[in-house]
This record gives structure tokens, sequence and C-alpha cells, in this order.
């Protein structure tokens, strides 16, 4: 008979039943059922990968567009700000009707 530690630190084959109680051999598992848990192992294992590579390309790809809508958006911030101030510019100016001394509207001075 195999001893725990030994049966635990090697992998299970079918000569290890010889020698168990029906109780351990009802716990034990048939290697064909080691070669088919093994498979869907490495099913779930490569799918898990995919998810990973999946998941660090959207990554890198919404992180790109969060820095692009920041860049843009800071332009529009600023082209905002400088809106204003040249807007304003053209009301400092001085009229060639106010030069004359004539401070009235023209519609008020027919």
């Amino acid at each position: 008979m195999v001893n725990w530690q030994e049966r635990h630190t090697r992998p299970f084959t079918a000569s290890d039943m010889d020698g168990l109680t029906p109780e351990e051999e009802e716990d034990t598992v048939s290697e064909e059922e080691l070669a088919n848990l093994d498979s869907t192992l490495n099913e779930l294992n490569t799918f898990l990968e995919t998810l990973e590579h999946r998941r660090d390309e959207l990554h890198s790809k919404l992180t790109e567009l969060l820095e692009d809508s920041r860049a843009i958006r800071q332009e529009i911030q600023q082209a905002n700000r400088q809106e204003p101030a040249q807007s304003e510019a053209p009301s400092a100016e001085v009229s060639h009707d106010d030069v004359g001394g004539n401070s009235t509207p023209p519609e008020q001075s027919k």
C-alpha cells in the first residue's frame, strides 16, 4: 500500500488502487477521468489566457481613447477661453462715425 504523502506527491495511477479500502476506492479517480479533467483544465487555461489577452488589448485601447479625449477637451477649453477675448476686441474699437464728434447713433441723426 502507498502511504499518504507518497500518493499526493506523485501522479495517481491505477496500481495505487491495490490495497485500498472500499471507501478509499470510491474517493479515487481513474486515469481516464484524470485525463478528461486535465483536458478540461487545459481548455479553461487557454480560454482564460485568451480573455486576459483581450482584456489587455481593451485596456490599452481605452487608455488611448481617454488620453485623446483629454487632449480634445483641453483644446476645446482653450478655444473657449480665447473666443471671448477675441469677441470683446471689436467692441473696444472706435468706429469712424464716432471720430467726428457725432455720438448719436446713425438712425437717430436723421
